[in-house]
C-alpha cells in the first residue's frame, strides 16, 4: 500500500546515491591511476639515470619530487576509500532504513503490523535491493 510506497521511494533514492558514489569513485580510481603512473615513471627515471643523479647530487631533489607524487597519491586513495565507504555503510543501512520508515508509515496510517507483514516486507526490501 502507500506505507510501502514510501519506503520504496527511500530505496529509489538510495539506489541514486550508491549509482552518484560509484560514479565518483570510477573517476578517482582513473585519477589514481595517473598519478601512480607518473610515480613509477618518475622512479623509472631516477633507477636509469642512478649514476648522473649520485654525480649530480640530486638524490634529494628526486626524493622530494617521488614524495610529493606518493602524498598525492596517497590523498587521492583515502578520498576514493572514503567514497567506497560511504556506499557499502548507505549499502547495507538501506534495508534497515527502508523497512523503518514502511512500518512508521504503516503505523503512522492507523494499521498494525503483523509477523507476516513484516516478514513479507524484509524479503521484498531483499529481493529489491539485490536486483
Amino acid at each position: 500500500g502507500p506505507a510501502f510506497a514510501a519506503g520504496y521511494v527511500l530505496l529509489f533514492l538510495f539506489i541514486i546515491a550508491q549509482f552518484y558514489l560509484g560514479t565518483q569513485f570510477v573517476h578517482f580510481r582513473s585519477r589514481i591511476a595517473k598519478i601512480t603512473d607518473e610515480r613509477v615513471t618518475m622512479i623509472s627515471q631516477a633507477v636509469a639515470g642512478i649514476r648522473v643523479v649520485k654525480m649530480m647530487g640530486w638524490e634529494l631533489a628526486f626524493v622530494d619530487k617521488i614524495k610529493k607524487i606518493r602524498q598525492r597519491e596517497t590523498s587521492e586513495i583515502q578520498d576514493g576509500a572514503k567514497l567506497k565507504a560511504w556506499n557499502e555503510a548507505i549499502f547495507f543501512a538501506t534495508n534497515l532504513t527502508v523497512s523503518a520508515v514502511i512500518f512508521f508509515a504503516h503505523i503512522y496510517m492507523g494499521y498494525h503490523l503483523t509477523p507476516r507483514q513484516v516478514f513479507t516486507t524484509f524479503t521484498l526490501i531483499n529481493i529489491v535491493q539485490l536486483t
